[in-house]
């Protein structure tokens, strides 16, 4: 019995924990987000300014064996 109430504890306090970190961060994220299955992914509508595409190097001649 004790053990389970440890392990309980323990829990708790890790959970408590990344919420607080999740807080302080600035991540809106609830109590009951930490129980989900999966968290939902932020959605990028369109690409940030400034940012580089990946392009295929010209002249690359490199052959690989």
């Amino acid at each position: 019995m004790i053990v389970a109430v440890g392990m309980g504890l323990i829990y708790a306090g890790y959970t408590v924990s990344i919420l607080g970190y999740c807080w302080v961060r600035g991540y809106a994220v609830t109590f009951t987000d930490l129980f989900r299955q999966t968290w939902p992914g932020v959605q990028a509508a369109e690409q940030p300014a400034g940012s580089h595409k990946l392009k295929t190097i010209t002249g690359n001649q490199q052959v690989t064996s």
